[in-house]
């Protein structure tokens, strides 16, 4: 391109990394005016945030503050060299190789963020943690890459894109550049999640095969982590994270502008699209692994800090219990064990550790070993004289659940009401653990035949959850399914069904239909469709079952080879019926009636007992 005189009739030089009007083409570098150019993590970091102070902003200002006054003036009187027309975007006023070059990663976020306290301090971490140059790290930004000149002419003349074009340019972005890095914040509801445009970006990143890391602000991380900690609450911390992975619904996703909207829901719902629930599936499933490796790494950086050993302690309970839920056990375990390594022996941190690490070899079905360990926990307990906390309270309803798996009903209802004692006496009966208590408690009821008793706990249970919002969390999901067990006992069959069902939709939402816990769910179910008939139904459900335990490595357990025995006997109910039904029709004209089939299955449901409800699960 030939240079352009400025209104002295003069070609201008180049004066800074951020060019002011009139700049010369022929001076430009290489990449000046491809669609895939982008920031340097480094110029973000020096000139970028400098000229925003300068200009009088904050470090609190969004993009939605700066974008009009900063953003957009800066290449008001710059000629685009894309268009050859007045007005560029913000990155075409960038030179040099340090500041600007073709994007190695593309930036999923919200105008809603902060650029100095969100953005910036995200990337430099991650390049930190990378080991990347941030000098070559470029980034492509849409409020910077895209000539929002032409975006605002575009509104005002109410021209809109062609599907075909918005679709095929999208498309070509996140498949040439390659890594999208998805910002998340705050951490206990991300406004990424309620934007059209981000839930859409991750899933074409995964559709492609392109690299998706998520980011989250060292602060927002820190906070997380520190609330991680507690041990009761109205709304525990990972039922916040839970309720923001079953936030992911684009349907009801925003956008700035309408068309937009219009045509990334287009492209979803159309033939070729994903559809709206796979879409939902396949970004919770890519938020549920970031969450994994987000709790992973921050153990580990913050048992090096200044934190007391109690803290420590509630952290890698708190995470140990996030990624059990989360169907990696292994990870669960390793957390408790770094929490020991750092809580001196005989201290109440290390009684919670002990406890924790009981509760985990009841969850994978070692009941002996987890009543042994409840055991040792009460006593350190009483050592430090902590017998009346908390934790003793939150280490009796996992006591009482470990003696219910034994079929130690009395001794189960003892536990629970030793813990429900401790709750009153403290004033916590408001909490999601206490409404774990009185699930337990109504579920022990209802094994003993106490229907009235086990309901009246249910309702109490649900109460806490709906006014607590955690109803939609792994915690409400079995809440719903003890309910739904209820009512099949009570003979409300259609009740119990869509019970059942809304379980199995918590669980999805969570991400946790494919755990242990979500295999048992799913045994419930077919145990029910058994007991009304429906072999081929619950036929399915068990295969779904055993598949997910399979795969959880949770076969080989108490719970997994009982549901082993029910998938058996089932087939064996479909081979008789088949057999019958083969020896109806070579009979037909002998002395075989109907009415001795039907006794011979009267017989055989004689022999086999009554069903009972969810299977005993």
């Amino acid at each position: 391109l030939e240079p352009k005189s400025n209104s002295s009739g003069l070609v201008a030089k180049p004066l800074s990394a951020c060019q002011p009007a009139n700049i010369s083409f022929a001076m430009a570098d290489a990449t000046l005016g491809h669609r895939l150019r982008g920031v340097s993590v480094f110029f973000l970091s020096t000139t970028f945030a400098d000229e925003v102070l300068a200009a009088g902003f904050s470090k609190a200002s969004t993009i939605y503050d700066i974008e009009p006054a900063f953003i957009r003036s800066k290449g008001e009187h710059i000629m685009c060299p894309r268009d050859s027309r007045l007005g560029s975007a913000y990155v075409d006023c960038v030179r040099g190789q340090d500041n600007a070059g073709i994007a190695t990663h593309m930036l999923s976020y919200t105008w809603g963020y902060s650029m100095l306290e969100d953005i910036i301090p995200s990337l430099e971490q991650y390049c930190d943690r990378e080991e990347l140059d941030p000098k070559r790290t470029y980034v492509w930004i849409c409020c910077l890459c895209i000539n929002q000149h032409r975006v605002q002419e575009m509104s005002r003349t109410g021209q809109k894109v062609p599907l075909e074009e918005f679709q095929a340019t999208f498309d070509t972005r996140v498949r040439d550049i390659g890594h999208i890095l998805a910002l998340m914040s705050p951490w206990e509801a991300p406004r990424y999640l309620t934007r059209i445009w981000c839930v859409f970006e991750v899933y074409m990143a995964l559709a492609c095969g392109s690299a998706v890391t998520v980011l989250m602000p060292a602060e927002q991380k820190r906070r997380l982590c520190e609330g991680l900690m507690a041990v009761e609450g109205k709304a525990l911390p990972r039922d916040a994270v839970y309720k923001a992975v079953t936030q992911v619904d684009v349907e009801k996703a925003e956008a700035s502008d309408q068309q937009d909207l219009e045509n990334i829901l287009e492209i979803i719902r159309s033939s070729d699209g994903p559809g709206v629930e796979r879409l939902n599936e396949e970004v919770r499933r890519c938020l549920k692994g970031w969450l994994v490796e987000a709790m992973e790494s921050q153990v580990r950086e913050m048992l090096a800090l200044n934190y007391t050993p109690k803290e420590k302690a509630e952290l890698c309970c708190g995470v140990a219990h996030m990624l059990f839920d989360a169907g990696h056990a292994t990870q669960a375990f390793d957390a408790v064990s770094a929490g020991m390594q750092v809580s001196p022996r005989g201290s109440q941190s290390h009684a919670r550790l002990v406890g924790e690490e009981a509760y985990l070899a009841m969850k994978q079905g070692s009941t002996l070993t987890a009543d042994a360990g409840f055991k040792r926990a009460k006593e350190l307990h009483a050592e430090c004289g902590s017998l009346e906390s908390e934790a003793v309270a939150a280490l009796l309803d996992k006591t009482g659940a470990n003696l219910r798996k034994m079929a130690d009903l009395d001794g189960a209802l003892e536990a629970f009401n030793e813990g429900l004692k401790i709750r009153e006496s403290l004033q916590i009966l408001d909490t999601t653990n206490a409404a774990t208590l009185l699930s337990n408690i109504g579920f022990v009821r209802q094994l003993k035949g106490e229907l009235d008793g086990a309901r009246e706990m249910y309702e109490r249970s649900r109460k806490i959850r709906e006014d607590s919002n955690t109803m939609a969390t792994p915690g409400g999901a079995l809440l719903v399914a003890s309910m739904a067990a209820l009512e099949e006992l009570s003979g409300n069959v259609e009740g119990a069904a869509n019970l059942f069902k809304r379980a199995i939709e918590v669980r999805e939402q969570t991400g946790t239909l494919k755990t242990p816990a979500g295999a048992v769910l799913l045994a419930m179910v077919g145990s029910f469709k058994a007991n009304q008939g429906d072999l081929d139904g619950a036929l399915e459900v068990y295969n779904q079952a055993v598949t997910i335990r399979r795969q959880t490595k949770a076969l080989d357990t108490a719970d997994g080879r009982k549901l082993s025995k029910a998938l058996d006997d089932v087939n064996c109910k479909l081979a008789k019926q088949e057999s019958l039904g083969s020896t109806a029709k070579l009979q037909k004209n002998s002395i075989a009636s109907e009415g001795e089939v039907d006794a011979s299955r009267d017989a055989q449901a004689d022999e086999e007992g009554p069903p009972k409800a969810g299977g005993g699960w």
